[in-house]
């Protein structure tokens, strides 16, 4: 079966700016380093909708299903959730620093994710581990300036990725059984349809004074070991940075204003 899974991106990393002349000169190992530890230099959070389409050989047609990826960067580890047609979530967390991964699956019986022939570890690109075979010709994709980088997994299976020289970002990922068949079309495909950089945002969810599970263990956890006088000083310590006052008689004060302006 030929597989497609298109990503739209709707809040959108904070870590990507990079620097562009590093990204597009750099030799192909160092690049593709640069790229990995991107999302270790700070926190960062994404929400990424869209959809999982299934394409059915010899069948005709295709099935399509809607897709939340929920991820979250740290400089130690990376965790992520995923929801699939609303049916079904897996969670990821992997070690930045180890390498090390693990899983789980809400599903009861066979995950359709799994029947679709997808894994999470696409979504959380942890083919970037994997290292060069070779770099390809340059591309342009979705308006952006791409090195194509070809990648070989443990199996000895290659992976075709086109990464964005400015961002350093992996917006293109194709997934082959062999070198011999990389004329063909891929095993299945992971790509970004929608790219959208965001800056001057006011918060980021990582930046709020409040614990953001991604599991019930860690919200077990954030419950257990609440800390009522920490929570207030986080509060406290926030608003004061973003500047925030409010008395309780916000619109009290605008009409007396007006009424002022107004001579009444």
């Amino acid at each position: 079966m030929m597989r497609g899974l298109q990503i739209l991106i709707v809040a959108v990393f904070g870590w990507l700016a990079a620097s562009a002349a590093a990204g597009e000169t750099a030799a192909a190992e160092k690049f593709l380093q640069m790229t990995r530890e991107r999302a270790a230099m700070q926190n960062s959070f994404a929400d990424l909708r869209g959809n999982v389409t299934h394409l059915r050989r010899n069948q005709g047609g295709a099935n399509t299903y809607p897709i939340r990826f929920v991820i979250r960067f740290t400089g130690s580890r990376v965790q992520a959730r995923l929801t699939l047609f609303n049916r079904e979530s897996h969670t990821f967390e992997r070690n930045l620093r180890t390498r090390q991964s693990k899983t789980s699956c809400d599903a009861a019986g066979k995950p359709l994710l799994e029947e679709l022939g997808f894994r999470i570890g696409d979504l959380t690109m942890d083919f970037l581990d994997y290292p060069v075979h070779s770099e390809l010709e340059g591309e342009t994709l979705k308006t952006l300036s791409c090195r194509v980088l070809m990648l070989m997994s443990p199996e000895k299976k290659p992976v075709k990725v086109w990464i964005s020289g400015e961002y350093m970002f992996a917006l293109k990922a194709e997934f082959y059984d062999s070198l011999k068949n990389i004329n063909n079309k891929p095993e299945r495909t992971l790509e970004i349809t929608g790219f959208k950089k965001v800056k001057d945002y006011y918060f980021t969810l990582d930046e709020l004074p409040f614990d953001l599970a991604f599991n019930n263990d860690e919200l077990e956890n954030y419950i257990l070991n609440f800390d009522e006088t920490e929570y207030e000083r986080k509060c406290e310590e926030y608003l004061k940075t973003i500047g925030y006052f409010d008395d309780g008689h916000a619109a009290e004060a605008v009409v007396d204003v007006i009424l002022e302006k107004a001579g009444l």
